[in-house]
């Protein structure tokens, strides 16, 4: 994966920031963006320490991001996103019924991600299901 710069990601993010209507507060931007980048940070470290991923944030995160960035948050995500973490992405992204369709995406540094060929994170994928519908 190509690395983005820290100019593409704020420039990409900025083009679909949803401020309804209110003028844009720059610090709260920025952590929205910085949510963004934590999120996928996270997913790496727990899958290289193989520790359980607190699935509430990770929801949590992954539906803010959705509520500022619309359906721009799988570009902006998939473009910081190592690409270990891909499977753990589409199990986000499927449970929330928010996978691009079609799924392929032009990452923000024009790289083409073809999401066709990553598996979802089935073990991610049934713990979501048992933490949201089975408590």
């Amino acid at each position: 994966m190509a690395r983005y710069s820290e100019k593409q990601l704020y420039s990409a993010a900025l083009l679909s920031y949803n401020t309804k209507n209110s003028p844009l507060n720059l610090e709260e931007f920025s952590v929205d963006v910085n949510r963004i980048v934590t999120l996928c940070k996270l997913l790496k470290q727990n899958k290289s320490l193989s520790k359980e991923h607190n699935l509430r944030l990770l929801l949590n995160w992954c539906v803010i991001s959705f509520n500022v960035f619309g359906m721009n948050t799988p570009v902006l995500v998939f473009s910081v996103a190592d690409e270990l973490i891909y499977p753990e992405l589409m199990s986000l992204f499927i449970f929330l019924n928010k996978l691009p369709i079609p799924p392929i995406i032009t990452s923000i540094t024009g790289e083409i991600i073809d999401l066709t060929h990553v598996a979802q994170n089935f073990e991610l994928s049934k713990k979501l299901e048992k933490e949201v519908f089975n408590q």
